[in-house]
């Protein structure tokens, strides 16, 4: 599993996003009956080589950089977080594809990664952290998160949410409102996948991703046969009390903020409404307990809640870790791909 270190390789990487004008010849991964259309492979440019990728940090890096000893550190740590081997192995072992779709009037970017061939594998539906176009899913994001659970042989696929990069989208996403139709919309897209085994599909989100999967949960219990959480939210009233900040995200997204607060807290907070969630469906928690970010108790109490609801579930508290849990995140990772292995292939 790869490591991204330095929050400022993260931010860097974040501004590079797939181009738009550069479309390529792909067999289609979805059926026309899916309405996904402009369906294009990850590795186009700048991302065709791993040489191009990299001349493209590099001249963003000697801008940024004040000093040519830090343009260099920060290069040897792109290629460091990022090695070539890594690279070209997952151009020539992985498909990735980008896409688009509609929900309602609005066009939502997404994003499928696969083993190459014909076998009909599992689908793991990651739900992203962030908002807005903060932490969406860029091609580093891609290589660093998810192509390593892809080869691990499941098929990954993903909403940007609306309005990710795109012109006037700024505000789109509601964090928790309209925007987890965009997952419930893909999700019933998955039918229409080629070479994937449809009855078994798993979910998985990080940070606001946990709480944005519960939140579709709630439409797609039907369908979702295993969930994986990590570091998620689901109590955003209780969470303003550690990080105050996150107020200023709610105020400018949630609709109604300013009369609704409480209620519109609550709704996007599972502690209260988990119950309602088909308690057949098992859940795999996971956290730090050194959270600065999205506060432990969070999958603590939802831990205990399970328990009380009789709903199998696996809680790992790692001690002494951080949002990303990068102080074990080799451990966090074979635990995850040691759940969904058992729930999606060894459980049919």
């Amino acid at each position: 599993m790869l490591s991204i270190p330095h929050l400022s390789l993260i931010s860097l990487l974040f501004l590079f996003s797939f181009s738009t004008n550069s479309k390529s010849n792909i067999e289609p991964f979805f059926a026309s009956e899916a309405n996904i259309y402009d369906q294009a492979t990850c590795f186009r440019k700048p991302f065709d080589t791993y040489d191009s990728w990299l001349d493209m940090m590099q001249k963003s890096m000697n801008k940024r950089a004040k000093t040519e000893v830090e343009s260099n550190e920060r290069l040897a740590r792109f290629k460091s977080t990022f090695p070539s081997s890594s690279f070209n192995n997952f151009k020539a072992t992985l498909d990735c594809i980008t896409f688009k779709y509609k929900v309602g009037e609005e066009e939502v970017s997404g994003y499928l990664i696969r083993p190459k061939g014909n076998e009909e594998l599992p689908i793991i539906v990651y739900n992203r952290g962030g908002n807005g176009n903060y932490g969406a899913m860029v091609f580093g994001g891609l290589m660093n998160r998810l192509m390593p659970l892809a080869e691990k042989g499941f098929v990954i696929v993903g909403s940007q949410y609306r309005g990710t990069f795109q012109r006037g989208g700024l505000l789109k996403d509601e964090f928790g409102g309209a925007d987890v139709e965009d997952v419930v919309s893909l999700v019933k897209k998955l039918k229409y996948l080629n070479y994937a085994d449809i009855n078994s599909i798993g979910m998985y989100g990080s940070s606001r991703g946990g709480m944005q999967s519960l939140l579709a949960l709630k439409q797609l219990d039907d369908i979702i046969k295993s969930v994986a959480l990590r570091a998620g939210n689901y109590d955003l009233k209780r969470d303003l009390s550690t990080r105050p900040e996150m107020e200023i995200v709610y105020k400018k997204r949630i609709p109604n903020y300013a009369t609704q607060k409480d209620e519109q807290l609550r709704n996007r907070s599972a502690l209260y409404w988990a119950s309602e969630i088909n308690d057949a469906i098992p859940v795999l928690l996971q956290h730090g307990d050194n959270d600065e970010k999205v506060n432990v108790y969070n999958s603590k109490a939802l831990g205990e809640q399970f328990s009380e609801t009789k709903r199998p579930y696996k809680l790992t508290i790692y001690d002494g870790d951080n949002h990303g849990l990068s102080n074990h995140r080799d451990e966090a990772f074979n635990e995850l791909v040691h759940w969904f292995t058992k729930q999606l292939k060894q459980n049919k």
